[in-house]
């Protein structure tokens, strides 16, 4: 089955690099959507259970802002495949919002690197995880060649 929608979970750690020139290189057939997100790490003084504050919303898009800054050179590295506008920043727990960007993107595949901190909620077997349930092929790409 050929992919059409890709989605490239990033920590912006290492590993990363694999993950997207792998999924870059399956987007070299025509017509092959890439889109990134990057998933945010929490931030320990922002609740997630109830409505934000002023102060707490604020801290929030500049976290979000300062993570896209940092996903930037992704769209320089590979303009003919991953535009700046298909970078996202998302904020949430990472099973719940790896589902529900692939759902909302329609995306077929996800691509992650084997060191990303982001495998275990693709790959996790509670019932309940959002990425289970949208029923989407997973792709671990190895970081490390093999000795």
């Amino acid at each position: 089955m050929p992919y059409k929608h890709l989605l490239v979970v990033v920590d912006l750690a290492d590993g990363d690099d694999a993950a997207v020139e792998y999924a870059v290189n399956l987007a070299k057939s025509d017509g092959v959507k890439v889109k990134v997100a990057h998933l945010l790490e929490p931030i320990a003084s922002i609740p997630t259970n109830r409505e934000l504050t002023e102060e707490e919303t604020s801290k929030l898009e500049a976290h979000i802002v300062e993570a896209h800054k940092r996903m930037e050179p992704l769209s320089k590295k590979y303009p003919e495949h991953i535009k700046k506008e298909e970078l996202i920043p998302a904020y949430g727990p990472p099973h719940m919002m790896i589902g529900m960007l692939a759902k909302e993107w329609k995306c077929d595949l996800v691509v992650v690197g084997d060191r990303s901190r982001r495998v275990q909620d693709l790959v996790s077997p509670a019932p309940d995880d959002a990425a289970q349930d949208a029923m989407l092929d997973v792709l671990v790409v190895r970081t490390q060649k093999r000795e």
